[in-house]
């Protein structure tokens, strides 16, 4: 078991409610009449004059992976020059946009692009636990505000496939997620769940713990931060093995669920929905938290494993059951 049980629950815990609170954004923007009177599933508009990518439901995975694919060679780039100061403006520009989108699904545009400014603030610029994870959970679901619409099943299907392998190859072959991990743990942004806790074997924990707390914006106390040289040289090669992928590094006391597993799925179940319906959808992500979970079950400590492709097994085996048995 890669972490102890009170911190798997937490972890999934978090992760089944961001699922549910995305599937839910994404149904907000359901113009529930118009879909009645045309019996075809149709989306109310973006606000502040967003407007969606017009590309074909059918090909629309080949757009958001090359997007995906822009996104993280500007990463990679920013990272080689170790520009953590774009990165965080990135990243806050990129959270005041999502969670602007979310929160307008349920409270006035205007309210909510007031609120989603001071939560990117205080989640970029003044970090603490709280803020990162609370929103976290509302992000995604502005991304399925958007995206959703212009996809369909196929689509879906083809994108949890393609960033599946995708996934394999960053985690164990080319091991990029590690750099990618360690320069947003560095810059003190992280786009996930992210679950600090100490451990007690191997007596590296108070080290780590202080750099996690560190890593988010919480202050270690002055017994955490002591360690001999040797041990911080082994933490600092373990550190370039953390992997984005889900996972969380044993190795550092952390919990983590990278933002694209987050994501991929209530993109997924998002489209699900537009044929089976919201309480049938919803059935998706117990799924797809159980792939999730049986991950952090037989998962070994200290070491990382790609997340997408149990995750990918977890959303089809979900529509799976719910269409065809449920």
């Amino acid at each position: 078991m890669k972490h102890d049980l009170k911190v798997t629950v937490a972890l999934i815990t978090l992760f089944l409610a961001s699922q549910i609170i995305g599937i839910a954004v994404a149904y907000m923007y359901i113009d529930q009449e118009e879909t009645a009177r045309t019996g075809q599933v149709t989306y109310n508009s973006l606000p502040y004059g967003l407007e969606r990518p017009e590309v074909e439901q059918s090909s629309s995975y080949i757009f958001i992976l090359i997007s995906l694919l822009i996104a993280t060679l500007i990463l990679l780039v920013l990272v080689r020059f170790r520009k953590g100061n774009l990165w965080r403006l990135w990243f806050f520009s990129s959270a005041v946009l999502c969670l602007a989108v979310s929160l307008s699904a349920f409270i006035n545009s205007m309210v909510a692009v007031i609120a989603s400014i001071a939560l990117a603030f205080f989640k970029v610029f003044k970090p603490n636990i709280v803020i990162h994870n609370l929103t976290e959970l509302f992000m995604y679901g502005g991304l399925a505000a958007i995206f959703v619409p212009i996809m369909n099943l196929f689509a879906a299907i083809m994108l949890l496939i393609v960033v599946a392998f995708y996934d394999m190859f960053a985690v164990w072959q080319s091991k990029h997620m590690i750099r990618l991990a360690r320069f947003q743990t560095q810059s003190r942004v992280f786009a996930g769940i992210f679950i600090p806790y100490r451990r007690d074997d191997e007596g590296r924990d108070d080290e780590v713990q202080a750099d996690n707390r560190a890593a988010i914006g919480s202050r270690p106390d002055a017994k955490a931060v002591k360690t001999t040289s040797a041990a911080k040289q082994k933490h600092k090669t373990r550190e370039g093995q953390a992997s984005e992928a889900c996972q969380a590094c044993p190795s550092h006391g952390s919990a983590i669920i990278g933002g694209g597993d987050i994501g991929l799925p209530i993109l997924f179940a998002g489209v699900a929905m537009k044929s089976l319906g919201l309480l049938k959808s919803l059935v998706i992500p117990l799924f797809v938290t159980a792939a999730l979970l049986a991950l952090l079950v037989l998962g070994k400590r200290d070491r990382f494993y790609p997340a997408i492709p149990f995750i990918t097994a977890g959303c089809l085996i979900g529509y799976a059951f719910t269409r065809f048995i449920l």
